[in-house]
């Protein structure tokens, strides 16, 4: 579906036109107060709804009151999302261990008290390469043949 079949869908702005949407509030604006009116003509210039110009504009005005010296309008100034839990001390117990003698991930996911996915996860960004049993029976028998 087009935006053209549901006139009241959602818009994202870019960038550029929400700067555009702060150009055109700063130009109606005299001394960081907007006249009355102003918020709704500047919407339908831009075919938004009335409450998205004015949360740019309130956040233009809220980046000048924190001490920036530009109005700030970008999209995600928050940091969304449930925070990340500190595991870095059972990671580091982890890897501390020698790699021939570390403890498979469920057994050592119990004994550190961190989930499984978590911890393959973690392991994963920091380039931990984990061998498969496969190739772990590959190596051995690399050896056999070795010898």
């Amino acid at each position: 579906m087009t935006d053209k079949c549901r006139p009241n869908a959602k818009k994202n702005l870019t960038y550029e036109e929400r700067n555009g949407v702060l150009q055109a509030l700063l130009e109606k604006s005299s001394n960081k107060s907007l006249p009355r009116g102003a918020i709704g003509e500047v919407a339908n210039m831009f075919g938004v709804h009335r409450t998205t110009v004015l949360r740019i504009w309130s956040r233009g005005v809220d980046s000048i009151t924190k001490g920036s010296k530009f109005m700030d309008v970008s999209s995600k100034i928050r940091q969304s999302g449930r925070k990340r839990k500190d595991y870095s001390k059972e990671l580091a117990e982890y890897k501390s261990f020698p790699s021939k003698k570390r403890p498979s991930l469920r057994v050592a996911a119990a004994a550190f008290n961190i989930p499984k996915t978590t911890l393959v996860r973690r392991l994963q960004e920091a380039g931990d390469k984990r061998k498969s049993v496969s190739e772990k029976i590959r190596s051995q028998e690399n050896v056999v043949k070795d010898l």
